[in-house]
């Protein structure tokens, strides 16, 4: 029996290394490549949350700067709020003291200012004294919308001592 026990050895050792390779390095290589795969979605996770965190970061400082944000679109109206800037040009003159006859667009067109931004153009007619055109213009530029006073001109209305004028105007706004 003594010259079996090599035998037995070797094939002990045979068929340690034919389980090991038909078994174990497998496992092994299934193990690495889950291993690669598991990196690779953590990495992705990561990336997902490092943009959630970004989002997250933008909005909070949007929310810090909403009143600003507010000011912007008063000051850039979309186009279909054509109203509410006939609005705020009838409240503007009728603040400072003049009496608004007529109000009409003259014409909407692209700005050389930005892609998306339109300049309207709006004629109006009032009547006011000299004081209170230029209260207007004032209180326009003090305003956060964007108005221009464009063209300004104004003729006498009958007597002289009244200091009573006939003004037309042209106002540019711009919107988007």
């Amino acid at each position: 029996m003594e010259v079996k026990k090599p035998i037995f050895i070797v094939l002990i050792i045979i068929i340690a290394l034919l389980l090991l390779y038909f078994f174990t390095i497998p496992r092994y290589k299934e193990f690495k490549s889950l291993q690669s795969k598991l990196a690779i979605l953590d990495s992705e996770v990561s990336s997902k949350y490092a943009y959630f965190a970004e989002i997250t970061r933008v909005y909070d400082e949007l929310q810090t700067r909403k009143e600003s944000l507010e000011k912007v679109n008063e000051a850039l109206p979309p186009a279909s709020r054509y109203s509410s800037l006939v609005y705020f040009i009838q409240k503007k003159t009728a603040e400072n003291g003049l009496i608004l006859k007529s109000l009409a667009f003259t014409r909407v067109s692209a700005s050389d200012k930005g892609e998306n931004i339109k300049e309207i153009t709006f004629s109006a007619n009032a009547i006011g004294s000299y004081n209170s055109l230029k209260n207007l213009i004032r209180s326009l530029e003090k305003s956060a919308s964007l108005v221009e006073v464009a063209v300004v001109s104004f003729s006498s209305q009958g007597d002289k001592s009244q200091e009573i004028f006939q003004f037309s105007l042209e106002f540019k706004m711009h919107s988007y």
